[in-house]
Order: C-alpha cells, then structure tokens, then sequence
C-alpha cells in the first residue's frame, strides 16, 4: 500500500478486482461480463465468467433477468462506454474531471429497461439487491472519482482512493 498521509480517510474501496466486494463491484462486473459474452459471439468461456460474475451477487440474477442487459445492448454499451471513461480517468496520470457520473449513468440504463415491458424480470431483480443500495454506492464512488481528479485524493495501489485530507472526505 503507498504512503497515506495520517489526516486522510478512505473515499472509495477500490474495484472489485482490488477485492471490494459491494453488490455496486458486483453489479459492475456482471454489466462487463455481459458485454464480453455479447460481444464473443456468445462464446462458452463468456457465458461462464458472466454467470460467475452473476453468482457473486445477493440474490444472483436468474438467466431471465440477465435477458434484460441483452435485450438492451445499446443501452448497456452506452453505460459501459461512460464507465469506461472513469476507469480509464482512474489509471491516466493527467487526471480530469470526468463528464460522467456512475449514479447517472446507473439511472438512465434503469429508465431504458423500465421502457421495455421484456425486462420486467431485470427489474424486479435489481430492485432486490437493493437498488437503493446500489445507487448510494454509486455515489460515493463518484465523489471519489471527483476528488481524486481534483487532486485532492490519492489511489493507492490495491485501487482505493484515500482523501489527502478530511475536508474531501465529506460528499
């Protein structure tokens, strides 16, 4: 873990893959997974590490609910493409403030399932995880994500963003 100053306080626990496991990570990870296996002509190691994806979610989604993200591809695609902007943002060393936000992002993807009476079964689904959850997850990260391209957070190198001091810690 890099050098933290003593004042500082954690924003954001890191992606999945650094080991934070919030159903937020998770729910990340399975909208990846789903666009690899969708773009892999639906290749059988895909449908694998996308159902694995699935399993680590409480409750995991049934392969009706998962219809839902194919059904809406574009729209997947589209949140995906923002997501992407702020991973990428995380990794550059000449940060930027980021156009998108994870929250918004997650709202406009639900508004375009809610349009589909086909993904009545996604919906229900993340309704259970709780959404609400979910959101105030995406929120946090957010911050995050604002304070570290501000400047005013690190990310140590298991991917977590620490503020540099507690002034940014508040959201």
């Amino acid at each position: 873990m890099s050098a933290v100053p003593a004042s500082s306080c954690l924003l954001w626990g890191g992606f999945s893959q650094f080991g934070n496991a919030t159903a937020l990570n998770h729910l990340l990870d399975l909208m990846l997974r789903s666009r690899d296996y969708q773009g892999s002509e639906q290749s059988d190691d895909a449908f694998q590490a996308m159902m694995a994806a699935a399993g680590l979610l409480d409750p995991a989604p049934d392969i009706i609910a998962l219809a839902g993200f194919a059904r809406r591809e574009a729209a997947l695609g589209a949140f995906l493409s923002g997501y992407d902007t702020i991973v990428d943002a995380r990794s550059n060393e000449s940060l930027e403030d980021p156009q998108w936000s994870v929250e918004a992002g997650l709202i406009q993807f639900r508004r375009v399932l809610q349009s589909d009476a086909g993904s009545d079964a996604t919906l229900e689904w993340l309704d259970a995880l709780p959404w609400s959850n979910i959101l105030s997850d995406a929120r946090i990260m957010d911050h995050a994500v604002q304070e570290l391209c501000a400047g005013r957070a690190l990310l140590d190198e298991d991917g977590a963003v620490i503020a540099r001091d507690m002034d940014c810690a508040r959201i």
